[in-house]
């Protein structure tokens, strides 16, 4: 608990210090603000996981193979699907936000599969590493890359139909993907999407721990977003901008957090009703471990066929990779399929998910208002009248 906390502390001093401080009585841009704290902060982590971290950190590439997909991965996929949306949009019309839900599940469903992928090759079926965090619960990290998932295409779903309204005025184009969304996400919580995928494969698609987290996670990842809508909202009143009852903005926040309390209220009402059509979970048997377990062996004995020379391989020293195959096997479907689900996420761990969505929902708004100018404060404020670091709406004649 000591080592997360002192990250966040120390990543929000940095950036309130590169906030407030001027150069040449300007601030700095967003972008520019941003760049500088992360230079600042990213060498303080390996410090503090070195003095307060668990043993032997610095020694496994697994933290610097793990942390691409809790962070950055979520960021650029939720980016790639609002840079493939948004121009299909604008050729195929209003309809097209019938293809928004499922293009952020896909999103969702592949990252999930990334991270559980990796996590199980790194930590999970690697003795040593998981004996130096012995002390830690680094199934957490799995969680939070999950939860990440869901609020970051929350806060891309939100900048996209923000991005709609500004471009095109359209009701319709508004709640067409409104209420698909509310429709689709209320099926896929009580299973629908899950039995599809089983039935489509055949059975080879069974749904697994991290699958039931990101179902669950849409009760409380969906409303971060509305605390970057807030706090532009808030920022505007501080510079002395008049608040409007008739703002698109405001509307579209009012349906979008009602949509959120309707899909959560639908979806709670069905569970307390036990309405799930989620095939069942079935962890392995000791017949089915080793089967994969020969699978395991057959695949690494072709593979060192096309060795030129295949070194002689003892009867003791076979017994023990089949002991060691036996076990990664368990262990990765245990975690998987259970018999035991991840349980509750700690408060603390929200915090990350929470506040890199409504970093991305600004940031992404910005943008899409015509503001990569005053991101980069490329506008001098003593012309403008207004500082790029906190302004917003922004309007199309940025430097006049």
């Amino acid at each position: 608990l000591l080592v997360p906390c002192l990250l966040h502390t120390a990543a929000a001093v940095v950036l309130f210090t590169v906030s407030v401080v001027t150069f040449d009585e300007r601030h700095l841009g967003i972008l520019p603000s941003f760049v500088v704290a992360a230079i600042c902060v990213i060498p303080q982590t390996p410090l503090l996981l070195r003095l307060f971290g668990p043993p032997c950190v610095s020694k496994s590439s697994y933290p610097f193979r793990m942390l691409p997909l809790v962070g950055f991965m979520p960021l650029m996929g939720s980016v790639a699907v609002m840079s493939v949306y948004i121009p299909l949009r604008q050729l195929g019309g209003v309809w097209i936000g019938l293809l928004m839900p499922l293009s952020f599940s896909c999103y969702e469903l592949f990252g999930s599969f990334l991270v559980t992928r990796r996590f199980i090759e790194k930590f999970l079926t690697q003795m040593d590493v998981r004996q130096a965090y012995a002390s830690t619960n680094q199934g957490i990290v799995v969680s939070i890359a999950i939860c990440n998932l869901h609020a970051m295409a929350e806060g891309a779903r939100l900048t996209l139909l923000y991005v709609d309204n500004q471009q095109n005025h359209d009701m319709v184009g508004i709640l067409v993907p409104i209420v698909s969304g509310v429709l689709w996400n209320v099926l896929t919580r009580i299973g629908c999407l899950d039995r599809f995928l089983h039935c489509v494969s055949r059975g080879r698609w069974k749904p697994n721990n991290c699958s039931k987290l990101l179902r669950e996670s849409g009760f409380c990842m969906g409303y971060p977003r509305f605390g970057a809508m807030w706090a532009l909202i808030l920022v505007r009143l501080c510079i002395g901008t008049p608040f409007s009852w008739d703002s698109p903005e405001l509307l579209l926040m009012v349906l979008v957090f009602l949509s959120e309390v309707v899909e959560d209220l639908i979806s709670w009402v069905l569970w307390r009703l036990k309405i799930n059509v989620t095939p069942a979970m079935q962890w392995a048997t000791d017949q089915e471990v080793e089967v994969k377990v020969q699978r395991r062996q057959s695949r690494r004995l072709s593979q060192g066929s096309l060795l030129p020379v295949t070194p002689q391989v003892t009867p003791q020293v076979t017994s023990r990779t089949s002991d060691e195959d036996r076990w990664k096997v368990r262990a990765a479907h245990d975690f998987k399929f259970g018999p035991t689900d991840f349980g509750e996420l700690p408060f603390w761990a929200h915090f990350m998910p929470a506040a890199t969505a409504q970093f991305h929902t600004i940031f992404s708004m910005i943008v899409a208002s015509n503001g990569l100018v005053f991101l980069l404060d490329l506008c001098d404020p003593r012309e403008t009248g207004q500082i790029g670091l906190i302004w917003w709406p922004i309007g199309h004649d940025l430097c006049h």
